[in-house]
């Protein structure tokens, strides 16, 4: 990907930047507990196509390098960003779950520190037999580094062995669901999603020859599939390439909810508004923090409200309009955190902090206008 996580270059494109914003809010809904039914059956249709989107826009930006240059820009871009943002989960897990339930974690060193740094390494956003996770969402990074590799490996064959290997992946993701094996660094899921990321590099550069009035009825009728086949298809969680109950009917719906995204996008008029720019380009920040963010506002509503400071956050359950809150005010927390970490660590966000240029005294007097022949 190569970015839609990442900041948006120049040349941006306003439907994208409204279609990543859109992705980030879904992300963080999707992370809150809905208890209703109402809460419930957005739920399924968020996990139903939330990531694939993230995956699509990906595709959309990819630039198309070797598979050399892919590894080192997908260093500083996913992989350094995910090291630094998990330690730094690590430090609020420690104090904040670990040292203060015992209850759920052995007093030993292996689960205060091997078991987090083994799950940090194994690149895989949930509890396995060596390890374990302290921030879930992080999964996403290694994911979309092994996506972007299998692309730029496959990039020189023809289009129709690189159609037939985007095909093989799906069927090896979906073999590996049903014998319940994750391969690490989330590669499992970057196979699953492997169609969602070529179809956005097909689709680069090409324009939807559609009027307005043509566009939303279409996005509504995608948005109609992808509630169908949410409702049929059952539970999807990406992470642990879980496609629910068919992998056709897992693929119907992502792809549904893709397209009702982008082309309500698309029909909206003018540019994104400056917090919508603001969310696209801070969504790597978002994708990191959220789950930070959204435990501590749940544990002071547990300690503040309810008045029971042995409450678990991440055990909180909400009805829709609830979570709609929780939703909006942790989105507030991490875009005020953007601003920070893109004005003072920028390593976080996978990009460099720009140089200033030592001016000479020449150049000093020509910004000045003082230089005169």
């Amino acid at each position: 990907m190569a970015d839609s996580l990442l900041p948006a270059q120049s040349g941006r494109i306003a439907w994208i930047d409204r279609a990543r914003a859109v992705g980030i809010v879904l992300v963080v809904l999707g992370h809150v507990h809905l208890c209703d039914v109402p809460g419930q059956a957005a739920l399924r249709m968020i996990y139903a196509f939330h990531m694939p989107l993230f995956f699509f826009l990906s595709g959309l930006l990819d630039k198309r390098r070797s598979p050399a240059e892919t590894f080192r820009r997908s260093l500083q871009q996913l992989l350094i960003p995910y090291a630094l943002w998990y330690l730094l989960s690590y430090l609020w897990w420690f104090p904040v779950s670990f040292l203060r339930h015992p209850e759920l974690f052995p007093r030993s060193f292996r689960y205060a520190f091997l078991r987090p740094m083994i799950g940090m390494l194994l690149g895989l956003g949930t509890e396995t037999r060596f390890g374990f996770y302290v921030n879930a969402p992080l999964w996403f990074l290694p994911s979309l580094f092994c996506a972007r590799m299998l692309s730029s490996l496959i990039r020189k064959g023809k289009p129709t062995l690189q159609a037939l290997a985007v095909l093989l992946f799906a069927a090896l993701a979906v073999l590996l669901s049903q014998r319940r094996l994750l391969l690490p660094f989330s590669l499992s899921s970057a196979l699953l999603c492997a169609p969602f990321y070529a179809a956005g590099i097909c689709l680069q550069g090409k324009r939807l020859p559609l009027a307005l009035w043509a566009k939303l009825p279409l996005a509504a009728g995608a948005l109609a599939l992808l509630w169908f086949s949410s409702r049929s298809n059952g539970s999807v969680d990406v992470n642990t390439a879980l496609y629910g109950a068919s992998p056709l009917l897992f693929y119907a719906g992502a792809f549904a909810g893709i397209a009702a995204i982008s082309l309500a996008c698309a029909a909206l008029p003018g540019e994104p508004s400056r917090l919508v720019s603001f969310t696209a380009r801070s969504t790597l920040t978002i994708l990191a923090a959220h789950r930070i963010v959204t435990n501590l506002l749940e544990k002071l509503y547990a300690v503040l409200i309810l008045h029971s400071s042995e409450r678990i956050g991440d055990t909180s359950v909400w009805p829709l309009w609830q979570g709609l809150i929780l939703t909006a005010l942790v989105l507030a927390l991490c875009l005020a955190a953007a601003q920070v970490v893109e004005r003072f660590f920028p390593i976080l966000a996978g990009s460099r902090r720009k140089k200033r240029k030592r001016q000479t005294g020449i150049e000093k007097e020509l910004a000045g206008g003082e230089l005169r022949e």
